[in-house]
């Protein structure tokens, strides 16, 4: 029951991708994709603020539009990005802007990518 809360919820709030099949959706513009794009097709995103990050047990937590927070789960497996290029969870910072893209209702990120860095306090 809460789970299907949950769902109710994010698509309210426009949280939920399009259900259009991948068959049915249109085809890129750019037909050569490369291989970070091709890594994220299939995949759910969401985008927020980093609210909290843990090593033990693995998880992040973003604040998207509308203040809710949400969890995601990582593994050795997850790709960190900013710009293209690699990062680790020790350089995310609180309030780094990130989009993270994930699979399954189980919210486990594939690729966590940094969008912008939190100003830093004056």
């Amino acid at each position: 029951m809460r789970t299907s809360n949950l769902w109710l919820l994010a698509a309210t709030l426009g949280l939920v991708p399009s259900l259009v099949p991948a068959e049915e959706a249109a085809p890129p513009a750019n037909a050569g994709a490369s291989n970070a794009m091709a890594e994220t097709a299939g995949l759910n995103e969401m985008r927020g603020k980093l609210e909290s990050k843990s090593d033990d047990p693995k998880a992040i937590r973003i604040t998207v539009d509308g203040g809710f927070n949400v969890e995601f789960s990582y593994d050795a497996k997850t790709t960190m990005i900013n710009g293209g290029s690699p990062i680790t969870l020790d350089d995310l910072n609180y309030g780094d802007e990130l989009i993270v893209r994930y699979s399954g209702k189980e919210l486990k990120a594939v690729v966590i990518d940094r969008v912008s860095k939190a100003p830093k306090p004056q």
